[in-house]
């Protein structure tokens, strides 16, 4: 494995990871700095960031704030047991999104924004692959993913919350770069995220910096 261009801290958590490994080449390298739980606090890569707010556990994303619109936006997770999937997010002031759980895992999301549910269509492997909106007759959308959970569809990186693993909410997106890229190099391996919930387009990151991001969203 090439890793040329990672910098890792005392504590052997990746810190940079190089723009060639991002799922935005252009946007330069990303840079990560941790929590004292080594849980994510602040994703960058170029004049974008995200800053993750943790609850009162220390364990899992209460908040973050992220300025890819070029305002810093701040959203919110509200949960109803001690795991780390969201029962519902804040969006905005205004407008609020929440999964709706099928038989096994996630089967749709509400949005309050247009009162419908995007019914989502799920892999073998967990994966949301297409959705349909509300009553459309047909799909609305698809969408892939690589192997190391990164969309092949440049235009979903960092505006798809759920896409890998999305039935369980494992979060891509998480509304960064790393877009839940759960996966960091070597032993920074096994699930997070969701952090991702930010979804900072980031290829081969794993755990350690996404065990920070919520599985959603963003």
């Amino acid at each position: 494995m090439n890793s040329a261009g990672y910098v890792y801290d005392a504590l052997g958590r990746t810190t940079t990871v190089p723009a060639i490994d991002t799922a935005m080449t252009s946007g330069g390298n990303v840079t990560v700095a941790y929590h004292s739980t080594d849980l994510v606090d602040t994703i960058t890569q170029g004049v974008r960031t995200t800053d993750y707010v943790l609850d009162v556990t220390g364990e899992r994303v209460r908040s973050w704030t992220d300025n890819a619109s070029g305002v810093a936006v701040q959203a919110g997770h509200h949960y109803d047991g001690d795991e780390d999937s969201p029962s519902w997010t804040q969006e905005t002031a205004g407008r609020f999104t929440r999964p709706v759980s099928g038989l096994s895992a996630m089967a749709g999301i509400f949005d309050s924004g247009s009162a419908e549910v995007d019914w989502q269509i799920t892999n073998l492997h967990g994966d949301l692959v297409a959705a349909i909106h509300g009553g459309d007759e047909g799909l609305s959308s698809t969408s892939e993913a690589d192997e190391y959970g990164t969309p092949r569809d440049p235009q979903n990186v960092g505006s798809q919350r759920y896409g890998w693993l999305g039935s369980k909410q494992r979060a891509a997106l998480q509304d960064l770069q790393v877009h839940q890229k759960e996966r960091f190099q070597g032993d920074l391996a096994a699930d997070q995220e969701n952090e991702l919930e930010r979804a900072l387009p980031i290829r081969r990151v794993r755990r350690r910096i996404l065990d920070g991001l919520p599985r959603f969203q963003e």
